[in-house]
């Protein structure tokens, strides 16, 4: 079994540097991600309060006005 040991110092102080860079770009890939994520769930919430951008609710009754004015109109000629 052969092992690789590092000659000298500097080759062990290169890898450490290597490591703690392969760390750090791990890390800011983590929070742009966490960073994107979050800005998402900021915006749906802004949309939700935001009422300019919110859909119109439905009324219930608009959607029955031609209803009862057509049943009211058979009522008076009915009656009439």
């Amino acid at each position: 079994m052969t092992v690789n040991i590092p000659s000298s110092v500097a080759e062990v102080k290169l890898n450490v540097v290597e490591l703690k860079l392969d760390r750090l770009i791990d890390e800011m890939r983590f929070l742009r991600s966490t960073t994107i994520a979050f800005d998402r769930r900021l915006r749906g919430i802004e949309a939700y309060l935001n009422p300019s951008e919110r859909q119109p609710e439905a009324n219930p009754r608009r959607g029955w006005r031609p209803l009862l004015a057509r049943r009211q109109g058979q009522l008076c000629l009915q009656s009439g």
